[in-house]
């Protein structure tokens, strides 16, 4: 399945195992709350039950944006529900990143908000359907633009950009956080090659149940860019 965004519109497409288009063609999701074209792009994750989740943030009038979910795949999809995921905050700006499977029928979302001078990342475990689960810990101040993986003991490992103190270059940060959604352990920080921005992270798991986490690095004068990737228990 592949998820995208036209206009006010959000789109998803199912494909054969081939690449090829099969029905419903195409499935339009229906919004009544749309300001303008300010979408972020969506992201799909599907579970062991053949659940498929879409997610993305939608604008709302006067600024503000919330994180929005659907059930695209699996029983009770047909209903077409579009849920939201945490309450909007109207002087922000909440930017959608990553969602994963936690588990027959629980999925990860991650998102960041970002503010003139700050930002941080959030979680939430969700059903399907848009029921919230519990989630024991679901902020943490370290970045903005998340991505996310877990493993298949439950952990999941949450990496994004943010800044050190007093310094204008982003950094690699990542915070690993159990079955429920709480931290385990601080986070921390990729380790610096080039000196420059690091930008762009993303985060799987191997067959082994370990995380890998790639990003790339720029140097001070941006001329340069190196690709390093680091593997995590």
């Amino acid at each position: 399945m592949v998820m995208g965004s036209r206009g006010a519109e959000t789109i998803t497409l199912l494909l054969d195992p081939e690449g090829r288009p099969v029905a419903p063609q195409p499935s339009w999701v229906a919004e009544s709350q749309i300001a303008g074209d300010r979408y972020t792009p969506p992201v799909i994750a599907g579970d062991p039950d053949e659940n498929v989740v879409g997610l993305w943030s939608r604008a709302l009038p006067g600024g503000a944006s919330v994180v929005v979910g659907q059930h695209l795949v699996g029983p009770g999809a047909a209903d077409g529900l579009v849920f939201e995921l945490a309450e909007p905050r109207p002087a922000e700006s909440r930017q959608i990143a990553d969602l994963a499977a936690a588990a027959p029928d629980v999925f990860l979302a991650v998102w960041g908000e970002r503010g003139w001078d700050w930002n941080f990342m959030a979680w939430q475990r969700f059903r399907s359907d848009g029921t919230l689960l519990p989630t024991a810990t679901h902020e943490i101040w370290v970045g903005g633009k998340p991505r996310v993986a877990v493993s298949g003991d439950g952990r999941g490992l949450v990496v994004g950009e943010c800044r050190e103190p007093g310094s204008s270059y982003a950094i690699i940060c990542a915070q690993l956080i159990g079955p429920e959604g709480e931290l385990l352990g601080p986070s921390f920080v990729m380790p610096r090659v080039l000196g420059g921005d690091q930008k762009r992270p993303v985060v799987a798991v191997d067959g082994a149940g370990r995380f890998l986490v790639a990003w790339y690095e720029q140097d001070p004068k941006g001329k340069n860019a190196t690709l390093s990737i680091r593997r995590f228990r």
